[in-house]
């Protein structure tokens, strides 16, 4: 099995750490097929006041974490995570997604994949677009 649910200790799991919780934060998703990148800004606040309202992975998603030489390493949830530190003790128990080392190597390569190809796709896109324009106005000039 590649990914499982399982319940870990806060102090169990390594992820980013934050030394600021107040102001926004930069969250960043990109849209491989048409590579685009969009970053919106999320308040410290409202993710705290969430979270204050209890740990809820199955309306906003579960912690991804990843074994790796023995230590649990964040993949996805870095931010709910230091929160949770901060507002639970080392001993808490919270449910998260974790995946075998060989299935996130998979995963990675596959987005690079799709990255370059996405890429590529945008380039040639573009591309033609240039060569269009430069055809058109080559038509342009010799009508003239």
């Amino acid at each position: 099995m590649s990914k499982m649910r399982k319940k870990i200790r806060l102090k169990d799991i390594t992820g980013r750490t934050y030394t600021k919780f107040d102001g926004k934060y930069s969250k960043t998703s990109i849209k491989l097929l048409t590579f685009k990148i969009k970053t919106e800004e999320i308040s410290w606040k409202e993710l705290r006041d969430s979270l204050s309202k209890g740990y809820r992975p199955k309306k906003h998603g579960y912690i991804s974490i990843c074994r790796f030489f023995g230590k649990n390493y964040a993949l996805n949830g870095n931010h709910r995570l230091a929160l949770l530190k901060t507002m639970r003790p080392d001993n808490f128990m919270i449910e998260v997604e974790s995946y075998n080392l060989l299935h996130t190597l998979a995963l990675i390569l596959m987005i690079i994949m799709v990255v370059a190809v996405s890429f590529t796709i945008w380039i040639v896109n573009n591309l033609i677009k240039i060569v269009n324009n430069y055809v058109v106005q080559i038509f342009r000039i010799k009508r003239k």
